[in-house]
């Protein structure tokens, strides 16, 4: 169980905020969901250089609206500290990802075989795309290797500059409340694990709403607050973080998407990859883990992600949680079959 006086520390360090109105619906009400101590914290302080300060506990406190269902964290990380954990995320943390052990091989697959091609299952074969929270680019790259003329935004400095390291040049550090653009000037604007970290959605989906062109589509990919592995689990679901902000079942998008003109015509809560893709990404990252703790390279404020060896006591943990983090992703297939995995991805069209 947290401590309440670990909360109360967390609060009075200046780092955190209450939210006392829904992200999506402005209810002022709300009902107590839980709290947790913050996992990410904790994974950064085990690869921040060692000349870096420590990062303090934090613990993440849910609650619910009673209206619109949406679930959310208050209080919650402000602004500023939110960039510094973003910072360090890129900088040191993402080295880690099964993502970066296949230099985003399998997520640039993924993009072409799933997100696009659903976009085009849908109607959307072409044209002007806005990627928002692209993060490295990886999506921009694949949409404009097809028929798409994408662009992508990210606040974070540190995902810009590591997508531009990376050859991916239609990214730009902006926000989508002070992106520059005309009203109804793109086909397609996709959002793809970014709703969740969102302070606003509801204000980003009122902005992405007049961005569209009338019958443009929104395809949205976030976190599915009930799937099955999440019932199991409680407070101690791995999407469960400081940087996941708001919650979404697929009431509450579809209820927000109609709030702003934008009618569902895809949605799906089913498995996004095949139980041989799962298993075939997990034993690349073991592959990659086991590399990296061969090596041991110089770490300096530059490096993308300390590589320094575990020690014998640091090992036997991480692979408990290895395995757990697999016996973990077997539930959420097993609740995949039945519409219930745990990434919801819908498609909205702007109606005329």
């Amino acid at each position: 169980m947290v401590d309440d006086k670990l909360l109360k520390l967390t609060e009075e360090r200046g780092i955190s905020k209450i939210v006392p109105n829904c992200p999506a619906c402005g209810c002022n009400e709300q009902v107590s969901v839980g709290k947790v101590k913050d996992s990410l914290f904790d994974e950064l302080n085990r690869v921040l250089p060692p000349q870096f300060q420590r990062l303090p506990d934090h613990i993440n406190v849910m609650v619910r609206c009673p209206k619109c269902d949406l679930a959310y964290l208050s209080p919650r990380l402000n602004n500023n500290f939110l960039k510094h954990i973003y910072g360090h995320w890129y900088r040191y943390g993402y080295g880690g990802t099964q993502s970066a052990s296949d230099n985003d091989t399998a997520r640039a697959k993924e993009f072409h075989t799933r997100h696009l091609a659903i976009l085009k299952r849908v109607g959307g074969n072409g044209g002007k795309l806005l990627d928002v929270g692209t993060g490295t680019g990886i999506f921009v790259q694949a949409a404009n290797s097809g028929s798409w003329d994408a662009v992508g935004i990210d606040w974070s400095e540190q995902a810009v500059e590591q997508a531009q390291r990376l050859g991916r040049q239609h990214v730009q550090i902006c926000t989508l409340r002070d992106f520059d653009s005309p009203d109804n000037n793109f086909d397609a604007i996709t959002m793809f694990d970014y709703l969740e970290h969102s302070q606003s959605p509801d204000d980003d989906l009122a902005r992405a709403s007049r961005l569209l062109k009338p019958g443009g589509l929104l395809a949205i990919r976030v976190p599915n607050y009930n799937c099955l592995q999440r019932t199991l689990t409680g407070m101690k679901w791995v999407g469960i973080f400081c940087l996941h902000l708001s919650y979404f079942n697929r009431p509450s998008l579809s209820r927000l998407l109609r709030q702003h003109g934008i009618e569902p015509v895809f949605v799906h809560a089913g498995n996004h990859q095949s139980l041989s893709m799962l298993v075939g990404k997990k034993l690349s990252w073991l592959r990659h883990r086991l590399l990296v703790s061969r090596n041991t390279p110089d770490v300096s404020s530059t490096s993308t992600f300390n590589l320094q060896p575990t020690s014998g006591l640091d090992r036997h943990p991480r692979l408990a949680a290895y395995l757990l983090g697999t016996l973990l992703e077997l539930v959420d297939q097993a609740g995949g079959w039945f519409g219930y995995g745990q990434i919801l991805f819908v498609v909205g069209r702007k109606l005329p």
